[in-house]
């Protein structure tokens, strides 16, 4: 099992999952629209279609086919535009 420390967008609070061997940023991010729903879906896309959100895992930005190992920790966040 990998325990993984997710910081969700602008939430503040620590997630902490466990994931099997060989998990990816993807399967990662179905587990959490599996539990969260829809909206979530929504707010972080498909990772196989097109993510909505930058993924960082230790600090590095990934592609959601990254894979995770224990104590890996997961950053999701939205672009920022502006002007």
């Amino acid at each position: 099992m990998i325990k993984v420390n997710l910081r969700l967008l602008s939430i503040k609070d620590d997630l902490e999952l466990e994931l099997k061997e060989g998990a990816t940023v993807s399967s990662l991010l179905e587990k959490l629209v599996l539990v969260h729903g829809k909206d979530l879906k929504k707010l972080v896309g498909d990772p196989d279609e097109g993510c909505k959100v930058m993924i960082a895992v230790n600090k590095e930005l990934v592609k959601p086919s990254q894979n995770l190992k224990e104590g890996d920790e997961l950053y999701l966040s939205l672009p920022v535009a502006g002007g």
